[in-house]
């Protein structure tokens, strides 16, 4: 089991397609990962519709989780040309379930608006 957590550390630190710690608020834990497929950044270049999006959200019952707990996911959905954004937030004792909410909102209303600037479609926009 520890080498396949290794491997994917590696990429997860390593990967050059992979954007860790953007900011998109100013809570302590207001940072997203993304995980930038090269259709993507193609389409961004030549102006062509974007990729498919998708934000994810790490659950933990509001007490744990990271948004570093997306990188499986967010790997095999780049290497399947998706665009993945994945929002961290504040957990308890941080934050209290109204200020967890806020700082998915204020996540989400960022990725809306700088997907494109990724390569993103803004439509549709998955958050499973």
């Amino acid at each position: 089991l520890s080498p396949a957590f290794l491997r994917l550390g590696y990429h997860y630190f390593r990967d050059p397609r992979v954007a860790r710690g953007v900011r998109f608020g100013p809570a302590r834990r207001n940072f997203l990962d993304i995980y930038c497929p090269l259709q993507a950044s193609e389409a961004r270049s030549s102006g062509e519709q974007g990729v498919p999006v998708v934000i994810a959200v790490m659950g933990g019952a509001w007490i744990i989780g990271h948004r570093a707990w997306n990188a499986q996911l967010g790997r095999r959905l780049m290497d399947a040309g998706v665009l993945v954004f994945a929002i961290d937030y504040r957990n308890w004792p941080l934050g209290e379930v109204p200020d967890m909410v806020e700082d998915l909102d204020r996540g989400v209303a960022w990725v809306f608006k700088n997907a494109a600037a990724y390569g993103g479609g803004i439509s549709p926009i998955v958050l499973p």
